[in-house]
Formats: structure tokens, C-alpha cells, sequence
């Protein structure tokens, strides 16, 4: 049975999460969003335990800022550093939202996520 585009991603997300040492033909966690563009404030300030699994291959705030006090969604939010990012960005007046299709096999990555956005406010 062929797979939907949720599916291949989630599977993909999965993986990530429970072999985060492999290589899956591009960059990872901190020094991947460092060459992005990622400021070394948003690299500095967010927990390592939320950069490790980062699979990004694009910096989706160099392409429009994002002020304090406003609403960020993440759809499809992955390990969350972008989310953390927004948080930052937004501020304690603002809101930072992810959505995503929970997966008991995520929680390696929702939990330390969870306790960073707690503690940011």
C-alpha cells in the first residue's frame, strides 16, 4: 500500500528522531541552521536537546519578520526549533502555535520542546 505525503513525512520525522546520528543526505541540528542563517541569538538561547534533531533545509525567517506580540503557526512543525524560534521572536505578548499529528515515537523530541516553551513563557 502506498504511502500518503503525511505518511512518507511522518515516517521521515520518525526516523530522524530515533537515528539522529545518520545521514540523510543534508544537514542537522545547530551548525545546519547556523549555515541557514539562523541568528546566533535564536542558536544560543534555544536548548540543544531541540537543535540536535532539526532537519532543516531552509530558514523560513529570512523570507518575511516576524514582530513581538504576534500569532506564528507552525503547521507540520517537526522537532520544533522553528516554533522555538518564533516563540523568541514573538515574545510573552505574542503567540507561538504548532499543529502537528501526534506520534508516541515524537515524544523524544515534544518533551524537551515542550519544557523549553514552558519555561519561555
Amino acid at each position: 500500500m502506498e504511502q500518503t505525503r503525511m505518511e512518507q513525512i511522518q515516517a521521515l520525522c520518525t526516523e530522524l528522531a530515533d537515528t539522529p546520528d545518520k545521514d540523510f543526505g543534508w544537514g542537522k541540528g545547530k551548525e545546519n541552521a547556523r549555515t541557514l542563517g539562523y541568528a546566533d541569538e535564536w542558536l544560543s538561547t534555544i536548548p540543544d536537546a531541540i537543535w540536535e534533531p532539526a532537519a532543516a533545509v531552509g530558514n523560513p525567517f529570512s523570507v518575511s519578520p516576524i514582530e513581538k506580540c504576534q500569532t506564528v503557526v507552525d503547521l507540520g512543525c517537526g522537532a520544533g526549533s522553528d516554533a522555538c524560534v518564533a516563540a523568541l521572536l514573538v515574545g510573552d505578548k505574542g503567540c507561538a502555535l504548532t499543529l502537528k499529528k501526534p506520534d508516541p515515537k515524537m515524544l523524544k523530541i515534544i518533551d524537551p520542546l515542550a519544557a523549553h516553551l514552558l519555561r519561555a513563557g
